[in-house]
């Protein structure tokens, strides 16, 4: 390489900007003097143009050297992204994977305006604040590459220009850095940035070199719909897309076997984003399983056809398995949604964000629906006070109790009458409903599991 882009590449290297430092753009953007920023619909791309370009016009310089008063920074990690994502959700996936994290959807309820931003950076520790984190949009001087302003531009093959040096960068940072430079993939909910050329390149240089790699997504795949899950099974390097068409054939080109690359990033993606438990598993092989009892029950009626002896009753235990698995597949899938969505509640709720955070939840399964919409109803009441949706399922789990008692002590005394079945049988599953709804909310673990166990034992 020349000198001059020798020189190019490691100023590049050097202006990675902190995680707190974003944090404090994301305030600056809400306060309103640059831009209208709205966190619910604002894009990457639009804070660039919107908000980054107009800052450091009187500079002509990246960003990430105002943000840095002028000083070099080295990355920890380096976020790939894509631009036509929402902000809010590249910066909650960076503070999660700088947090620990893998999945986001718990940050952005935070990140929602001045007021939580503010309170969500000064309980982050240090530790997380002063992480280091390398962003193409904090990074790259946009006033030489795609600023429409009478700045000099460098354009592909130029020694100065930043926008075809991404890869190298990264062989430097490697060897400068070492194993403690990783890579974190931030994915939206549809998987847009698979699809971005400059993802690829970085992915492919990544895996290359042996890069420790991270995808950072907003809910579990199994809760997010199907749209993540597809552009993973069908992830081709070759329908790659960029702004520029130079910069894609550049970046295929660098890329010799294209399906050896498909088959990486697949089983890198599918290892990251998919959850290794039981409850997964059984869900997303039940399907197979029901298809492989179906062959099993048409086994034997063809059998039965054929041998008179064959009992009637074991061809009803093989429709009857069948229509067990048929139940069982649903059910598994809405108490996997359950699950995961009274967790997220208990942890949102000592916060106050529970409101917040149920507006983004999917609505997972047909079951889910009532459930969803209850849960959304009790957050509604209690406002953004913490504690407050732990309150009312206590009060919910009382009524429940009582509901449940009253049923009992009315199927005792008058449940020979007609209408003293019924009225029990009512309370009775009130009582339940309630108990199931609430015990997840405010009881330990191990024992809302308890309790739902229970709950499905006296329902059966």
């Amino acid at each position: 390489l020349e000198p001059d882009a020798l020189t190019t590449i490691e100023d590049l290297s050097s202006r990675a900007v902190t995680v707190g430092g974003i944090l404090f753009f994301l305030c600056e953007l809400f306060r309103g003097a640059v831009m209208q920023f709205d966190p619910e619909t604002t894009t990457t791309a639009e804070v660039v143009f919107q908000a980054i370009i107009p800052l450091s016009a009187a500079h002509g310089c990246a960003y990430a050297k105002i943000m840095n008063g002028g000083r070099s920074r080295s990355p920890d990690m380096m976020a790939s992204h894509a631009w036509g994502n929402r902000f809010v959700h590249l910066v909650a996936a960076v503070v999660a994977h700088a947090a620990g994290h893998k999945l986001f959807y718990d940050f952005l309820p935070r990140l929602q305006s001045l007021s939580t931003t503010l309170r969500f950076t000064a309980e982050l520790g240090q530790e997380v604040l002063k992480k280091t984190v390398w962003l193409c949009i904090f990074g790259v001087n946009q006033h030489v590459s795609i600023c429409s302003c009478h700045t000099h531009k460098h354009l592909n093959g130029s020694p100065l220009c930043e926008m075809d040096k991404f890869d190298r960068m990264i062989f430097h940072l490697r060897s400068r850095l070492g194993d403690k430079f990783r890579q974190v993939v931030a994915l939206g909910t549809r998987g847009v940035a698979l699809s971005r050329a400059w993802v690829v390149a970085e992915i492919a240089a990544c895996l290359e070199l042996g890069i420790p790699q991270s995808v950072i997504i907003r809910f579990p795949v199994g809760l997010d719909g199907e749209g993540l899950r597809q552009a993973v099974d069908g992830l081709d390097v070759r329908k790659c897309e960029a702004s520029r068409e130079e910069d894609r054939l550049n970046i295929l080109a660098g890329i010799p076997d294209k399906d050896v690359y498909n088959d990486s990033v697949r089983s890198l993606l599918a290892s990251s984003i998919e959850e290794p438990n039981r409850h997964d598993r059984v869900i997303f092989l039940g399907p197979q399983a029901l298809f492989a009892m179906t062959l099993v029950v048409a086994m034997l009626i063809w059998m039965r056809s054929h041998r008179s002896e064959m009992p009637d009753r074991l061809v009803f235990a093989g429709w009857f398995t069948i229509g067990g698995a048929m139940l069982l597949n649903p059910c598994l899938r809405f108490l996997y949604y359950y699950k995961f969505m009274c967790q997220a509640m208990v942890s949102a709720d000592r916060l106050g964000l529970c409101r917040e955070l149920l507006a983004q939840v999917p609505k997972g399964p047909f079951w889910s629906v009532p459930v969803l919409w209850l849960y959304r109803k009790m957050a509604q009441l209690a406002g953004n006070v913490p504690h407050r949706m732990r309150h009312l399922a206590e009060g919910m789990a009382f009524s429940g109790i009582v509901f449940f008692s009253a049923s009992g002590a009315i199927m005792l005394h008058c449940g020979e009458r007609r209408w003293g079945m019924k009225l029990a049988v009512l309370l009775g599953c009130l009582g339940m409903l309630l108990i199931f709804i609430a015990a997840p909310i405010y009881l330990p673990k191990r024992h809302s599991q308890s309790i739902t166990v229970l709950m499905i034992l006296v329902v059966l």
